[in-house]
């Protein structure tokens, strides 16, 4: 006896699983090729390298979070033409340097080799860590290096609750911190981007003055097309 699944087709049938091997691999090879796909590949090179889980460190002075997504309410032609910029973290002995805009203008040469475009929403966070900066460095003795550092902060980060808190915006100070963040994207080339699909009116509210994305010239017309009409003045 055997029983249909839908989308599957016949199980025990080998014509049904040979088809589906052969959709999963033109996938695979349709992913392999998008924009998307190429910006992760050359962010695993170079002045990137991989630190924990999906985190990559920056010449072990910050850590970031790139990764496959979608502009909320996008086609689904868009998935695969945009990476979303999760979580830029540099660490605190380092700040103050520029090293922030180090990364954005470097996240920039890869997308305008790739065509990829990349999105960001500014809402600044902080530590959460009942650790301190010691606990970071090691113990006396038993010093961890700049490379072991960052695995241990991106091991902590690896649970966003327990790591990471958002700054209470309606103190005027944190209001500040998040506006000097989202000019750091003005300034490197990024562009006010408005979510409005598929997104509930408070959010979109909350959200729409803090989205930002970097549509390069290398990019898809039809990418840039979708993009374009979200752009904000």
């Amino acid at each position: 006896m055997v029983f249909y699944r839908r989308g599957v087709g016949f199980l025990g049938d080998p014509s049904a699983e040979v088809r589906r091997w052969k959709r999963e691999a033109k996938q695979a090879e349709e992913c392999r090729a998008s924009p998307a796909c190429q910006f992760q590949r050359q962010m695993n090179v170079g002045l990137f390298q991989h630190c924990y889980g999906s985190y990559k460190h920056y010449l072990h002075k910050a850590i970031v979070d790139v990764d496959f997504d979608d502009i909320h309410g996008g086609p689904q032609i868009a998935y695969g033409y945009n990476v979303l910029l999760r979580l830029m973290f540099v660490m605190p002995e380092v700040r103050g340097q520029g090293i922030g805009k180090e990364i954005l203008y470097r996240m920039k040469d890869i997308a305008d080799e790739t065509g990829c475009t990349i999105t960001a929403v500014c809402v600044p966070v902080e530590w959460n860590w009942t650790r301190s900066l010691d606990d970071v460095r090691g113990s006396p003795g038993k010093e961890r290096t700049l490379e072991e550092q960052c695995k241990y902060v991106a091991d902590m980060f690896d649970n966003y609750e327990s790591a990471l808190k958002y700054l209470d915006l309606s103190r005027k100070e944190n209001k500040e911190k998040q506006r000097r963040q989202r000019q750091r994207f003005l300034d490197c080339g990024f562009k006010r981007c408005l979510l409005k699909d598929n997104i509930s009116k408070r959010n979109r509210q909350k959200l729409s003055h803090w989205t930002l994305a970097y549509i390069p010239p290398s990019c898809p017309q039809v990418q840039r097309d979708f993009l374009e009409t979200r752009l904000r003045d």
